[in-house]
């Protein structure tokens, strides 16, 4: 039998920590803040490492070549902002855009099916391969799209307006039936994952 996160999931994330970076020279901060040379090419995110009092891991998507917005795990907003803050100049700003957004994600075989029912971007493989983003709409809302994949399946992460967040959560479901789409919460999502990543 497969594990069930071979089946198509929707995931209502806890607030994921999300930070605004703007100013015109991103590339040298993010060489400062990751300690390696992150080539700043608008649409594309990378896994990055903040070396805090303890590493935080996350995704540093670049939306422009003056604008940049940091994805770390919940909880650990605070800790980041210090860090970045620590190697902030006059020409880089750093909001914290937690509290603004809903996170959700597409993941599974079908999960692009599912989203292109509902958005007029381009999520074919060879124009949105992972780690690719873009911002556009999603069930006529604006959104943030992140291609992220788990365990070599396909996994979108949506970032909409948190009032908007439950029509998009309830749209996606519906777009999603025909395929048997699943909802899961944070804690039973970790679980499926960690057990799919043990075996």
């Amino acid at each position: 039998m497969k594990h069930p996160l071979h089946k198509l999931s929707l995931v209502h994330h806890s607030p994921v920590g999300t930070v605004d970076v703007k100013g015109n020279d991103l590339r040298q901060w993010a060489i400062q803040i990751f300690g390696k040379d992150v080539p700043v090419i608008p649409g594309r995110a990378y896994r990055v490492r903040l070396a805090v009092t303890t590493p935080i891991e996350g995704l540093c998507c670049w939306l422009r070549d003056d604008w940049a917005r940091v994805l770390i795990p919940p909880g650990q907003t605070a800790a980041t902002m210090q860090a970045l803050a620590r190697h902030r100049d006059g020409c880089v700003h750093l909001t914290d855009v937690t509290s603004v957004f809903a996170a959700f994600q597409v993941a599974g075989p079908r999960s692009r099916s599912v989203l292109e029912k509902l958005t007029p971007l381009d999520l074919r493989p060879s124009r949105f391969p992972d780690l690719a983003c873009a911002q556009g709409s999603v069930a006529k809302v604006h959104a943030l799209v992140l291609r992220h994949d788990l365990a070599g399946l396909p996994a979108y992460w949506l970032f909409v307006s948190r009032d908007c967040g439950e029509f998009v959560h309830e749209t996606i479901l519906h777009a999603g039936e025909e395929y048997g789409i699943v909802p899961f919460g944070d804690d039973a999502y970790d679980r499926l994952k960690r057990g799919f990543t043990d075996h």
